[in-house]
This record gives structure tokens, C-alpha cells and sequence, in this order.
């Protein structure tokens, strides 16, 4: 436990306060900000990310990254917008050292009575810290700022800039033509170290309430912002006075209106009011100045609008709050002699105008970038409409009426083409790095280089390096100094094995200390030094669990167990759901038992690695796996070593499957060494993956030729897919609720639904349980089960089971999550 003590450096908040303005008094010019230490003095409660790198490890002695490379480090700093610690200008103190008893840390008397009443949540004390105040704004963006009386700081990395209150405040300036600085004066100066769970919001306003020492020690930070903006001198030259904006009704009530009582604010005319807003002077006298204040008073907290869940009446409100915001900071502004003093009213009608123009101005860009209907429909939900679809919605605070915005944003368009431009959109944190005036081009410049350094300009490869995680830790600190040793040293310089690696937890956790000592573990003791091994480990949850030490120590225990040290079996066995589970307490014991029990080879048990039934059901009490097992004389997953193997005998001596079977193939019999065999002809000739808008066009083209052939179809498309891909296709765009298929194959497939008198009769409840029940008895005979169904034909029973099977809702029917069970069943064990 470290205790903080004012011998250690430590002054309290508001001596802070008080020594920077004396300052200011001194230099006439801002400097400083409200920190609680002293600026000269090193405190062991600094955060030590930046120290994150500085370790050697046995497995990477190698690695260059934080040995010598001071002065690229410096280099990359000038336009390294998202690094944590460049955002982040703040202290931190666990929260749990500063309500220590023995602790004399200046906010400790306030953490406690916030704590003590239920603020964080039981349990919680050790995921939130302490937060130094936000400092003030200096040079240039003092010019435009506002404070802002908030409720509370979000979580590490993102307290007081580059969260999503602040930047949805700023995107909703920007469609005005406005640029601000947000300086926020908040209740409570605590963080959350990961995220904001452990805090209940709803106790601001009782505790606020309840002790008057909170609401002053509140009022004296506000206090010290306004006059740090009053006698700033770029601030002063433009404004008459500070705008401040009161964020929701608790702030509002429990500590600006109990502040008039007291006191310390007079409250004076109102300018404006609507529904959601009211707009009045105030002032306060300190050391024999009086500050004027304009204060914006909100009924809802910036933040209410990014959890209303589809409510457009908090959504509407955020952006009335920013016009009148914006309208306050321009009433604010001093005007010359000549010039007449607006309204607020009249600075609204203006902004108004402003917001108009821009929202035409990047209509007319995004008509240059989608350049089809077919393109347009998928983004925005009608031809003339500027209102994005759901899945584009992040798209709507683009600043593309900016030139180097747009620019950058053609230059993707350009360089990814529009399918994959698209599906970049859609992924949280690109949107909104490409689209922001000060983070585009050191993004767009960016993402280039990993397309051209680490996938060779080859798209298929980028692709697969197109993930969340990518665009938010793209501009980590050496992150392309590690990119470019993982690349070297794990892939073997190979773009293609990179690109296996790459997923969200990956790009996660790769800037955390001790990953390359992890993963040197791992590549050394798991995958015998192959990159095509690690490549096979590669997945979200296998990098999360990667660096716990119950994790490796469960791998260890199956490894020798189970695999007797053999890597390409451990490989092979090491799914996703077996990642999320081996590491819990006894449950490698548990596998090894499972093993044993049921008497299969090694080669056997590493291909249930991804049968979820057997996974779950090892978990449960009294699960018995000798008679689990039992049930079972063959695997069906194929391994790929037994691909290889199969391709090279039939190429050696021929398609004699009883021979191949009997000799090669122990566990296969010959139906299923020759179906493996013609799936495999088959895919060398067909394309997968995801259909553009030419194959769907072309899909039509045929259809109207071939109906319903779907297998000869299928063969004349440019890019040949099998029978079954098309008919699904087909499928999914016949119902109306599909947003799979383009626009242009829904409307011909349900105009051929309709003039050949089908109809898409929906499935009903009772129908579903019938369907469990009729398959149950006769599993996958589709002709028998649809007796049971008057008007459905056993093709469409076929349909229904492989849309339920392959559904991924958050909470299935009945019959989807039955079927999905079934088919997990029968992928990685055959009866």
C-alpha cells in the first residue's frame, strides 16, 4: 500500500489553485493548471505506462524497440494524435491509496465521503483512481473555450479530451462551423481505470446534496477555471465573458443553484429559453474583481443522447444543446463600436444557416464518393435523404466539407476500392479518425503504411488486418517499430502469415508490457519457432488470456498430458472456445480426465477443440465422459495435415477409396474420403467470401436465363461459386427483412417470389417448437418432416434450419439455438 503525505511533495488542490494564479498575476500570461503536485516534484504515484517498454525478456533480447530508438520515438511523438500519454494530461492515484487512513493526499477528506456514499460501486475500489483537474487552455485554444460543469471524468486515456462526450460535442460544433475548446470542471475528480462501471451516477445529486464541503470544494475548482480564462490574454482579447454550461439536471439543482443560496454566484438576467435550455448572466466577486459569467443551463447531460437507444427526443436535444452552446460563445464575443450586439435568437437563426449549408456541403462530397444509387442506398436510407443507415451512422459527424478531409477520405475510396472503403466505415473508430479535421491525415497516412509495408498493396491481405482494434492503436507509440519485429521474427517476413495474427485483442495488447516476452513463450514452447503454428493459435480470445499465468500453466498441463509435446496437435486443438475456458480453475485437470477416459488418440481429441457441447458439458457436475464419448467412433473435423495427406495419396495412386480408407484413412471410411475429396475439387474452382454488387448483378442476369438452376448458375458467373452459394443468396434476398443482398437483387427476387404466386410465409412460434419436436424424431429428413407442415416443402425446412443454425443474435429463439447446438454437434464429432 503507498500512502500519500505532504512530506512527500504533495499541497493541496486549492494551494495549487491559489500559487498558479499568483503566477499569472506575476506573467501576465496563462501558465499552469490545477494539479494537486507541485510541478518540480517526482511523485512514486505517477502512472508508469511510459515505462512499459523498458524491459528485457528472455524470449526477445533481441527486440530493438525500446533499447536505441530515442530519437525516432521523438519523431513519431509530432503526430502521434491518439497516444495515451499525449492526451492524457493528467495525474493519477488509486483511488484505494488515497482514502487510506494514513493517506494526507489534498482530495482524500472528498474520495472518502464520494466512496463512502455509494459513488463507486462495492467491490470497485481498486479499478478507479484519482484525477488531477483538467488545466487550462493556453496559446490559441484558449480563444474559443467554454467551461463545461460536468458530473464526472471518464475512464484512463480518455479523461477530458478524446472520450465521446467531447468528441460528439465537438463533431455537433463542427455542423455549425464552430470550433471550441471544452474545459471541464467536473464534481468528482475520479477515472475509472478501464472503464465507468464501477461508478453509480445517479448518487451525484443526494451526495452533492448532502454535504455542503463537496459542493464548496466544487465551486473553488470552478471558480479557479473561470479566472484562469478571465485573465488569459488571447481568451480576454475576444470575449467578454465566460460561457458556462451546466451538464443535466443534478448539476444544475445540487450544485450551481445550492451555490446562488450560499452565496457564492448572483444570478442575473435570462437571454434565452426553450424546453431544454435556459441562457443567463451571473457573476462573482474574488479579490475585488467581479467575473461575468453567461451561463447555458442544460435539462440533460452531454452524454444522455449516446445511451438513448434509439429515443430521437435525447438525440434532437444534444443538438439543440450545441447550437445554443455555440450561439452563448458567440453572444460572449466583445463587438467594436460599429458593430450591433445579436440576440441570442438571432445567433441561433444564424448557426441555423451555417448547419445547413454544411449538411449540403457533405451531401454533395458523399455523392462523389458513392457514385451509384446501388451505393448510396446502402449508406443513407433514401435517394435524397442526408440520414445515414444504422450501420453507417457513425459516418454523419464526417467532416468532409473540410478539403483535406474529403480528400483523404477519396484517397481510401481510391486506394481500397468502394466494397472494402465501406466496410472500413463500418467498423468502430475509423469513421471517426478519417473524418475529424485534426486527426485525418495523420490517420490516412497511417493506415497507407501498413498497406503498403506490411501487406504489400495486396488487398485480400489488408483486408484481414481491418479490424477496430487496427484503427484505435495505430497510433501507439513504436507501433510500427513492433510491427515491423513481429513481421521479421514470428512471420518470417511473410505478409499472408501477418495477416492471420491480426484481429482486436492483438492490436490491443501489443503496446502492453511484457508482450513480447508473452508471446516469445508462446512461440518458443508452443509453436516450436513456426510461424504457420502461431498463426494457427491466432484469435481474439487466445491474446486476451494470453498474458494470465493460469492460462499458460493450463496449456502446459495439456500440452504434456494430452499431446505429449506435440506442438502441431496443441495447435490444432487451441480454439477460441477452448481459450475462454482452460484457464479456469481445474479445468486442464478436467480435459486431461475427459482424455482419458475416451480412449482417443491424441490425434483424435485435438480435433474437438471446437465442439462447444463437449466444452460446456466438461464444466458441469457429474458429466461422465467415458459414456460421452461412447456414443462416438469417429471424429469428423478435418485436420489440415489430413488434407495434405489426402491430396497426395489420390494424386500418388489414384481414387481408390476402400484402399485409401483401409491403408491412410483408420478413422475415415471411403463415402467420407470421397465427398472430402469432391468438396475439395470443388472449392479450388469457386469463390467464396462475400458477394459485391456485380455478382449479384450477374446472379440476376442468369437467374432470368436458368431459374432456380442454381448449380449452373453458379458455373457461368465471372467469379464461379457452387449451387448452394446461390441458392442461399437467392434466398436471403427473398425476405423482406434481408439486408444481406443488394438492392437490386431484393427487388427482382421478391418480384420473382411474387409473379410466381410463392409467398414468404413467416415462421411462427409454435411452428419452431413443431420443428425441434419433427427433427428430434428424424433428424434431417427433410421430406418426412414436412408432412408436418402443410404449405412447406422439405426445401423449405432446409432453409429454415440453416438460417437458425448460422444466426448470431444475442438472445436466439428456442429452435436457433437448438439448431446452432445440433450443427456444433456435428461439425466436431460425427456419431
Amino acid at each position: 500500500m503507498k500512502i500519500l503525505r505532504k512530506n512527500e511533495g504533495l499541497v493541496s488542490n486549492f494551494e495549487m489553485c491559489e500559487l498558479l494564479k499568483q503566477r499569472e498575476l506575476k506573467r501576465h500570461e496563462q501558465v499552469g493548471g490545477g494539479t494537486e503536485v507541485g510541478d518540480e516534484e517526482n511523485n512514486e504515484f505517477d502512472n508508469n505506462n511510459n515505462n512499459n517498454n523498458n524491459n528485457t525478456n528472455s524470449y526477445d533480447e533481441g527486440m530493438p524497440i525500446d533499447e536505441h530508438d530515442d530519437e525516432e520515438e521523438d519523431e513519431e511523438d509530432e503526430d502521434d494524435e491518439f497516444n495515451v500519454d499525449d492526451v492524457e494530461d493528467v495525474e493519477r492515484h488509486n483511488l484505494r491509496d488515497v482514502v487510506h487512513k494514513d493517506s494526507n493526499h489534498s482530495y482524500a477528506p472528498h474520495a472518502r465521503t464520494w466512496w463512502k456514499n455509494g459513488f463507486v460501486k462495492k467491490g470497485a475500489l481498486d479499478d478507479v483512481a484519482v484525477v488531477s483537474p483538467q488545466k487550462p487552455p493556453e496559446g490559441e485554444a484558449a480563444r474559443n473555450a467554454f467551461l463545461s460543469v460536468g458530473a464526472y471524468p471518464c475512464c484512463k486515456g480518455k479523461v477530458y479530451a478524446e472520450n465521446r462526450t467531447t468528441i460528439d460535442l465537438l463533431n455537433g460544433f463542427s455542423c455549425l462551423g464552430v470550433i471550441a475548446f471544452i474545459y471541464w470542471i467536473d464534481s468528482v475528480l475520479f477515472s475509472g481505470n478501464k472503464t465507468n462501471a464501477p461508478f453509480d451516477f445517479d448518487r451525484i445529486g443526494p451526495i452533492l446534496s448532502k454535504y455542503p464541503a463537496l459542493r464548496r470544494e466544487f465551486f473553488l475548482r470552478f471558480r479557479h477555471g473561470v479566472c484562469a480564462l478571465h485573465r488569459n490574454r488571447v481568451f480576454s482579447q475576444q470575449n467578454e465573458c465566460v460561457v458556462c454550461v451546466l451538464c443535466g439536471k443534478d448539476i444544475a439543482e445540487q450544485a450551481f443553484d445550492r451555490w446562488v443560496e450560499a452565496g457564492f454566484i448572483i444570478n442575473e438576467d435570462v437571454l434565452y429559453s426553450d424546453n431544454n435550455h435556459t441562457v443567463f448572466r451571473a457573476s462573482f466577486d474574488f479579490e475585488g474583481t467581479t467575473f461575468n459569467l453567461l451561463v447555458v443551463r442544460c435539462a440533460y447531460h452531454p452524454t444522455a443522447h449516446l445511451h438513448a437507444h434509439g429515443l430521437r427526443k435525447l438525440k434532437k436535444a444534444h443538438e439543440g444543446s450545441c447550437s445554443v452552446i455555440a450561439a452563448a460563445m458567440a453572444y460572449a464575443q466583445k463587438t467594436t463600436a460599429t458593430t450591433k450586439k445579436k440576440t441570442i435568437n438571432e445567433h441561433l437563426q444564424s448557426l441555423n444557416k451555417a448547419y445547413v449549408n454544411t449538411m449540403t456541403k457533405r451531401k454533395e462530397r458523399w455523392r462523389v464518393l458513392l457514385q451509384t444509387d446501388e451505393y448510396w442506398l446502402e449508406v443513407f436510407v433514401a435517394k435524397n435523404s442526408s440520414w445515414f443507415q444504422d450501420a453507417y451512422a457513425r459516418c454523419r459527424n464526417m467532416q468532409l466539407e473540410n478539403d483535406v478531409v474529403f480528400q483523404n477520405a477519396k484517397n481510401v475510396f481510391d486506394t481500397f476500392g468502394i466494397e472494402l472503403a465501406l466496410k472500413m466505415l463500418k467498423t468502430t473508430g475509423f469513421a471517426s479518425r478519417l473524418g475529424q479535421v485534426g486527426t485525418s491525415t495523420t490517420f490516412i497516412k497511417k493506415l497507407l503504411r501498413v498497406f503498403e509495408e506490411y501487406c504489400d498493396k495486396n488487398l485480400e491481405v489488408f483486408e484481414r488486418f481491418v479490424s477496430s482494434g487496427l484503427f484505435a492503436h495505430i497510433n501507439d507509440k513504436n507501433f510500427f517499430q513492433r510491427m515491423d519485429y513481429i513481421l521479421a521474427k514470428y512471420c518470417d517476413n511473410d505478409p499472408a502469415s501477418f495477416a492471420k495474427l491480426a484481429c482486436d485483442s492483438f492490436f490491443a495488447i501489443m503496446n502492453k508490457k511484457n508482450f513480447f516476452d508473452r508471446i516469445g513463450y508462446v512461440f518458443a514452447k508452443y509453436c516450436n519457432k513456426q510461424p504457420a503454428l502461431l498463426a494457427k493459435f491466432a484469435c481474439d480470445c487466445f491474446f486476451a488470456h494470453m498474458n494470465k499465468d493460469a492460462f499458460r500453466e493450463a496449456l502446459d498441463i495439456i500440452f504434456v498430458n494430452i499431446f505429449n509435446n506435440n506442438h502441431a496437435l496443441l495447435a490444432q486443438f487451441v480454439s477460441k472456445n477452448v481459450c475462454v475456458r482452460i484457464w479456469k480453475d481445474g479445468y486442464a485437470d478436467k480435459l486431461v480426465s475427459a482424455f482419458e477416459k475416451s480412449e482417443l488418440e491424441p490425434t483424435q481429441f485435438a480435433q474437438i477443440g471446437g465442439n462447444r457441447d463437449f466444452l460446456d458439458k466438461l464444466d458441469s457436475p457429474g458429466f461422465d465422459a467415458a459414456a460421452y464419448f461412447s456414443k462416438y467412433t469417429e471424429v469428423n473435423k478435418w485436420s489440415d495435415e489430413e488434407i495434405e495427406r489426402l491430396d497426395a495419396f489420390v494424386k500418388e495412386s489414384g481414387s481408390n477409396w476402400n484402399e485409401l480408407a483401409e491403408k491412410h484413412f483408420p478413422t475415415r471410411n471411403a463415402k467420407q474420403l470421397r465427398e472430402r475429396w469432391n468438396q475439395l475439387q470443388e472449392g479450388k474452382n469457386t469463390t467464396k467470401g462475400s458477394w459485391s454488387k456485380d455478382d449479384d448483378l450477374e446472379l440476376i442476369k442468369f437467374h432470368k436465363i436458368y431459374p432456380d438452376k442454381w448449380k449452373e448458375i453458379g458455373s457461368l458467373m465471372t467469379k464461379p461459386r457452387g449451387g448452394p452459394q446461390v441458392n442461399q443468396r437467392f434466398n436471403q434476398a427473398k425476405s423482406p427483412k434481408s439486408k444481406a443482398a443488394s438492392t437490386a437483387l431484393k427487388e427482382y427476387a421478391l418480384g420473382y417470389v411474387k409473379a410466381s404466386g410463392k409467398k414468404f410465409k413467416k415462421w411462427t412460434s409454435k411452428e419452431e417448437e413443431q420443428f425441434i419436436e419433427a427433427y428430434k424424431e428424424t433428424p434431417k429428413q427433410w421430406a418426412i418432416m414436412s408432412k408436418k407442415f402443410p404449405g412447406r416443402s422439405g426445401k423449405d425446412l432446409i432453409m429454415k434450419w440453416q438460417h437458425a443454425s448460422t444466426a448470431t443474435k444475442k438472445k436466439p429463439s428456442r429452435l436457433e439455438k437448438f439448431a446452432r447446438e445440433e450443427s456444433q454437434k456435428a461439425k466436431d464429432i460425427g456419431k
